[in-house]
C-alpha cells in the first residue's frame, strides 16, 4: 500500500497577526459568526468576525498576561440576526475581569479572594479555561518568569 504525503508549506495562513506570541484559546462563536482568541503573553484578545473579514484587538494593558476568553453575546434583535461579541471575561494574572472591545477592563473576581497564599498566587499566572452552566475553571501555572514547579491550581469560580 502505498501512502501519499500532503504538502502543507505552501498554505497561507487564515488569520495572520503580525506580532503575537503566543496565541491560544481559539472559540468559533457560531451565533455571532465570530473568532474569538488571546494572545496570553502580549495580554491581547481577538475578535475576527467572518461576515465581515474585520479583525479586532483588545489590550488588557497592565493585566500582566491573559490565559482565557468567555465571550458575551449580545443580541440585537429576537431572531439573533444581528448578535455580536463586545463584551467578554477574561482570565488575567490576578484574577477574572470584564472587558469590552474598544474599551476598558476591570476585574470582577481576584483570586486573593480564594484564600490561596498570597506569596504562591504572585507566582501564578492564568493559563486556560472553560465554562460549564455557571461556573467558569480556570488553570493557573508558573508565570513566565518563575521556576516550572507543582504549584499550579484550578478554580471553580461561579459569577452568579
Amino acid at each position: 500500500m502505498q501512502v501519499s504525503k500532503l504538502d502543507y508549506s505552501k498554505i497561507e495562513p487564515f488569520v495572520a497577526v503580525r506580532d503575537a506570541v503566543l496565541s491560544e484559546g481559539v472559540l468559533y462563536v457560531s451565533p455571532a459568526r465570530t473568532l474569538v482568541w488571546v494572545d496570553i503573553y502580549r495580554a491581547r484578545g481577538y475578535r475576527k468576525r467572518l461576515d465581515t473579514g474585520v479583525t479586532d484587538v483588545f489590550h488588557a494593558e497592565g493585566s500582566g498576561s491573559i490565559g482565557a476568553v468567555f465571550p458575551i453575546l449580545k443580541r440585537g434583535s429576537s431572531s439573533g440576526s444581528d448578535t455580536e461579541v463586545e463584551e467578554f471575561l477574561f482570565a488575567a494574572k490576578e484574577g477574572i475581569a470584564h472587558g469590552q472591545f474598544g474599551g476598558s477592563w476591570k476585574y470582577v473576581v481576584k483570586y486573593s479572594e480564594s484564600g490561596l497564599d498570597s506569596e504562591r498566587l504572585k507566582r501564578l499566572r492564568s493559563n486556560d479555561g472553560n465554562v460549564h452552566g455557571e461556573d467558569l475553571y480556570i488553570g493557573l501555572i508558573n508565570d513566565f518568569d518563575q521556576e516550572t514547579t507543582d504549584e499550579g491550581v484550578i478554580f471553580k469560580i461561579n459569577l452568579v
